[in-house]
Parts: C-alpha cells; sequence; structure tokens
C-alpha cells in the first residue's frame, strides 16, 4: 500500500506524481505523515496493489491535512504567515535596514494595530521603517524556487504603510524589478499579486522594499505554481484587478465611481479620492426594480467568508447576496439587508459561503418605485477569506473589527482619549481580560480625565439589533467613571467582571449606544469586555439576573458560577470543565493566576514562549519549539534574600 501525492499539470487532467510513500505491513495500527509539496493543485491517493495470496486486510482508519501553524527556524518554506514568531527561512542580504518582526504584547509598532492572517492585535507580521533624508533597503531572500516552478510563479502577499510613508517595494527576480502598486493614502491591508519567471541559473528572489521615511509592513507571503489566482480583495482602487459585469436587460447598472462625485468617503482611503461600487436608486422603472452585478468566477470551496462594507443614502432599498453557479444560476439570497441611511460611515457585513462547484458572488439592490429622492447603494472592499465567518453580533476586542459597533467617541480633547484597545497584561490595575481570563486578552478601556464632560460613545452601527449584553470593570473611587448603556447606570465599583444586558431601543436619545463618563479622579477608568447583539428583545431571551458564566453557544447559554470546573459538563459545548487547572500554555495560562507574588518583582511566574529567554529550555514538554510554557523568572541576584511567586489555579468546585 502506498500513499502518493499527484497534481494537476492543467484543465486537461493530465497527471504528475510528487512523491510516494511505501506503508508497510504490520500487525497494529501504524501512522505516517506526508509533508506535501508546493503545487498549484494536488491530490493525496492511497493506493493498493492486491496480491496473489488469500485473506489479506488493509484498511485506513483516519485521514487528516492541515497546514502547520508553528515552524522550525531553520526550515525554510515557501509560506509564511509569522504567526510563529520566524521569518520560515526566508533571509536577510544585503540591505541598509532589516525587516523586523511585530512584538504584540508590547504594542511594537504602534502601526498596523492587528496582523491580516488572523485580523487580531496578538497577530504576527513583519515590517521595514525609516526615518531619514534618503532612501534604505531592505531586502529579505526566498527559499528554492522548485525548478518545476521557474517559468511561471506567483508571488502573494499583503501589505499596508503607515500614514506618510515615502516608500515602495516589490519582487526581485535579480534582472527586474516587479514593482507592487501602493497607494500613498491606503493604511489598510491590501492583497497584492505578481507573475514572475525567474531568469536561468536564478533559483532564489528577493523582496525589496526602498524606504525614505515612514512603516510598510507585510504579511501573508506565499509561493504557488502557475498563474495567479484571483485576488482575495476588491478595493476598486487602482491595482485592485477585481473584473465585473451586470445584467444587460437591467436599466441601471452598477459602476465603479469616485467618492468627490457623490461627495462621499470611500472606505478604503476614507476620503473622496477613492472608489467603490455604486447603483443610482433614484427614479426606479416597477418592471424592473431589480439591479444586478456579478463579480469574478472563483473555484469551489467548503467554505469562504466574504466580507464587504456598504453605505446607503436616500430612500433605502434591498441588498440580496446571491451565489451563481451554472447549475443553480440564482436560488434564495444568502444575505439580505435594508439600504438605511448611514449617517455614521460604513457599515461591514459578512456571509460564508459554499460551494461544491464553480461560483460568483452576485450583489442585488432592489429598490422601492415611484421614488424621485435622490438615492444609491455603495459597496466597498469586498473581501474573501478561506474560513468559515466569525460571529457577527460578537465581539471579544481580539479582533480588529467589531462589526456591531462603532466607536463615534464625540469630544476627543487632549486629555480623552475615549474607548482604548487594551492589552490586559500592560496594565496592572485589571491585568486579566474576560474572554481569555489570562493577560494575553485584550478589552475596551476608557481612563478618566479629571473633566466630567469628556465621554466615549460606542454607537450601535445599524438597527436590526434588540437586546444587547457586555461585561464591564469599574475601578474604585468615589469620584471616578460611569457607565451608560441605554437608560441604565453603572457607577458601583466592581472587584472582578459584571455582566449587565439592557433593551436597545430607538424610542430613546442614547437608547443604541454604550457610553462612558468621566469624573473629577484621574486615576480612575472603567472597561467593557464581551459585548454581544441580538435580533430578539432581552425579555425573551430568558436571561439569567446575575452574571453567570457564558457558554459562548448559540443559541447563548449560562449557568451559575457554582457550577464552573465542578467536573460536571452543565454547557452544551463543555466550555464551563475546560479552563480548570489542566494547561499546556498554547494559547492562555487557562484561568491560572500569575499576578500574586508575595515578593513583588524579585520573581515571579509567566507564560513564555520556549527559549525566549536565554538559558531556558528550547523546547516545551511536547517538544515544540515554538510553544509557550509557564516559567519562575526574576532578577538573577536576589541579594540572598528568599523569594516566593505563586501562582493559583482557578476555583475547582466539586472536590
Amino acid at each position: 500500500m502506498e500513499l502518493r501525492q499527484i497534481s494537476y499539470k492543467d484543465d486537461s487532467g493530465a497527471t504528475d506524481t510528487l512523491q510516494t510513500v511505501h506503508l508497510p505491513e504490520g500487525g497494529d495500527w501504524q501512522s505516517t505523515v506526508l509533508k506535501l509539496k508546493p503545487s498549484k493543485q494536488s491530490q493525496i491517493v492511497v493506493a493498493l496493489t492486491r496480491g496473489k495470496g488469500t485473506n489479506g486486510i488493509a484498511a485506513v482508519g483516519l485521514i487528516s491535512a492541515e497546514k502547520p501553524q508553528h515552524m522550525p527556524d531553520e526550515e525554510a518554506t515557501l509560506w509564511c504567515n509569522f504567526e510563529g514568531g520566524t521569518f520560515c527561512g526566508w533571509e536577510h542580504v544585503n540591505g541598509d535596514i532589516s525587516f523586523k518582526l511585530n512584538e504584540p504584547s508590547k504594542n511594537i509598532p504602534p502601526f498596523p494595530q492587528s496582523d491580516h492572517t488572523l485580523q487580531a492585535y496578538r497577530g504576527r507580521f513583519i515590517y521595514v521603517e525609516a526615518s531619514g533624508s534618503w532612501f534604505q533597503v531592505a531586502r529579505l531572500k526566498s527559499p528554492a524556487i522548485p525548478a518545476d516552478y521557474r517559468d511561471r510563479f506567483c508571488v502573494s502577499l499583503w501589505h499596508t504603510s503607515a500614514p506618510n510613508t515615502h516608500g515602495y517595494f516589490g519582487i526581485n527576480n535579480t534582472v527586474e524589478l516587479y514593482e507592487q502598486w501602493r497607494d500613498l493614502s491606503n493604511v489598510r491591508w491590501v492583497h497584492g499579486q505578481h507573475l514572475v519567471t525567474m531568469p536561468e541559473n536564478a533559483d532564489k528572489f528577493t523582496l525589496d522594499v526602498y524606504i525614505k521615511s515612514g512603516l510598510i509592513a507585510l504579511d501573508d507571503l506565499e509561493v504557488t505554481s502557475g498563474y495567479c489566482p484571483l485576488t482575495d480583495k476588491c478595493t476598486f482602487e487602482l491595482g485592485s484587478p477585481c473584473h465585473f459585469y451586470w445584467e444587460y436587460s437591467s436599466p441601471r447598472i452598477w459602476r465603479v465611481v469616485q467618492g468627490k462625485v457623490l461627495n462621499v468617503p470611500d472606505h478604503t482611503l476614507q476620503d473622496n479620492s477613492g472608489h467603490f461600487l455604486y447603483v443610482n436608486t433614484t427614479v426606479v422603472d416597477p418592471a424592473h426594480p431589480e439591479s444586478r452585478v456579478f463579480l469574478d468566477t472563483r473555484d469551489p470551496t467548503p467554505a469562504t467568508c466574504v466580507t464587504f462594507w456598504w453605505k446607503g443614502f436616500g430612500t433605502a432599498s434591498d441588498l440580496n447576496v446571491y451565489v451563481h453557479t451554472k447549475e443553480t444560476v440564482l436560488r434564495d439570497p444568502v444575505l439580505s439587508l435594508y439600504t438605511r441611511a448611514t449617517p455614521d460611515g460604513w457599515i461591514p457585513r459578512s456571509v460564508t459561503i459554499s460551494s461544491k462547484t464553480k461560483w460568483q458572488l452576485v450583489f442585488e439592490a432592489v429598490s422601492p418605485v415611484y421614488s424621485s429622492r435622490q438615492s444609491g447603494v455603495m459597496v466597498d472592499d469586498v473581501e474573501f477569506s478561506s474560513w468559515e465567518c466569525s460571529l457577527d453580533y460578537y465581539c471579544s476586542f481580539e479582533e480588529d473589527i467589531c462589526q456591531p459597533w462603532i466607536d463615534v467617541t464625540p469630544n476627543s480633547t487632549q486629555g480623552n482619549r475615549g474607548w482604548q484597545v487594551q492589552r490586559a497584561e500592560n496594565f496592572a490595575q485589571l491585568s486579566k481580560d474576560h474572554t481569555l481570563q489570562s493577560g494575553d486578552g485584550y478589552y475596551l478601556l476608557f481612563r478618566g480625565t479629571g473633566d466630567i464632560t469628556n465621554t466615549a460613545v460606542l454607537k450601535l452601527r445599524e438597527p436590526r439589533f434588540r437586546c444587547a449584553s457586555f461585561w464591564f470593570f469599574i475601578s474604585k473611587s468615589t469620584s471616578g467613571c460611569t457607565i451608560y448603556a441605554g437608560d441604565k447606570v453603572l457607577r458601583n465599583p466592581t472587584k472582578r467582571w459584571r455582566l449587565h444586558y439592557f433593551d436597545l431601543s430607538w424610542g430613546l436619545k442614547d437608547g443604541m449606544t454604550i457610553r462612558a463618563f468621566s469624573g473629577t479622579d484621574e486615576t480612575a477608568f472603567v472597561a467593557i469586555d464581551d459585548i454581544e447583539v441580538d435580533e430578539h428583545e432581552c425579555s425573551k431571551l430568558h436571561l439569567p439576573a446575575t452574571d453567570d458564566f457564558v457558554c459562548k453557544t448559540n443559541p447563548v447559554e449560562k449557568i451559575p458560577m457554582d457550577k464552573v470546573c465542578d467536573f460536571v459538563k452543565h454547557c452544551s459545548n463543555g466550555a464551563d470543565e475546560l479552563d480548570c487547572g489542566n494547561c499546556d500554555f498554547e494559547n492562555s495560562t487557562c484561568g491560572w493566576d500569575l499576578t500574586s507574588a508575595e515578593s513583588g518583582d524579585l520573581a515571579f511566574w509567566k507564560r513564555r514562549r520556549a527559549g525566549v529567554i536565554p538559558g531556558t529550555p528550547k523546547l516545551t514538554y511536547h517538544g515544540d519549539t515554538n510553544g509557550f510554557y509557564m516559567i519562575l523568572t526574576g532578577k538573577k541576584n536576589p541579594e540572598q534574600v528568599a523569594v516566593r511567586a505563586t501562582a493559583i489555579s482557578p476555583s475547582v468546585r466539586n472536590t
């Protein structure tokens, strides 16, 4: 029996065997690992050859395929998302300056705040920065490109740059620089692709960055054989090659327009020089109220998350999203929304697409008839991600986008910073978030300024929700900060995270907001985390009257705190028995409290990546070079003073 990896050379179905592994005989279950070779399209085959004898048995118990999350430093790969904290074998060469890995725990660099891979504040990326008066160059050399790639291969990457950055970058095949288009006004992650051919006798290319001042960041480098696939993000700007077409029978068509035509800033660049898809919905023919636009045909997918930003003005229309295939044409929409006027900006929506055949994304505007009011629907920044969408009604602040809410801080004075995303371990007064219950998590923080007129406001983007809940923390102070949620006021100090829920109401002036007000105490603060919204009224959700444990299920489940870690699974997903002492420290401290060292800063427990601290073990218990463990650290010479550091486990009940 053999395990093979075969590749498809072209659309004709011709194949080539990339590698073969012989599976030996044995009287018990055996396992093997096949490291896949790069290929544009490949397939795994289990081939069994029947022998001349009888009574033979062959079985396959489990097959799994996954993209490794961590790579040893010395192993070079043709893709890298930098989440393992390494450059994946890509080398620094012949540059004036070097690429650096960001440090999320230290907020270095301050821009961008999140990566592209995870779209999260904890994510990793590489960057180059400069502040001189002349151009400097940074070069990153790729691993060796396979021989069968070199005639034609695609280099894919995501890039962004800080405001007022003077610089450019491209792919250098040793003969020619394939320069990447970079809009000077764009501060969001953009997808770039280059079709590259290597010259004779060359097997590596370099990624060259020329920069005078500012910062350029890169993420998700990948090299694939053949032509470049469709871009994964359509910004409708120059350098974003997204094709689309409309139905010729429609009297109104979708067009790419510049923001200054409608005096509407786009979402990508956030100014009137940007572009977006737009359809005029003024004076609609009653016989043809709909207008559709079809995007490029994409390959079959088990799950693709489509995220887009929309905006409307004038008389509202229905905006429907369809999946079009040759087999099914247009069925029911996978997403529908009502395009009310959006004075607070663009609104994000996402939907997961699954298709066994090639498919197209379709936007359809169905407009009301007999309306002469100037009206329109706009769509921008359509992004395709190879995974299921996250929950669009929940904000943990671990990711960089909170879909239901927008920060509309009304009076950003010099001392008022409004709501700020805070990494828990960097704020001693509240060193654990609510989501992860660790210092690695994030929450929203509002600090007192001493000026009672200073506020911070979160506003619901659209009125489709009826109930909201969040966890909050209020510092101890006689003249501290307060939280207004709808018509409720939260001002009493808390010793731990507490739950609050309230009805959302358009009837109240601030019925769709969460507001924080400063007191006269400049050391006071409030924090919120894990905001959820629901389309039903709170009274219909049977929410608990106290802050119970939230199971993170859909529909929402909550259990009393005294049933957490009692060796009985009360949540249907078992979440109440997860962080109860067992921990490999790979993702968090699993509820262990590492902040109670009796000896102050002389010694303390910390969760650290293997080998980061000089002299510490290079491997975790499981043999992982990029894993984490908990380590006791402190001053080298505590002057013979006996020290003790304490790590407190989660509360274990029913023992």
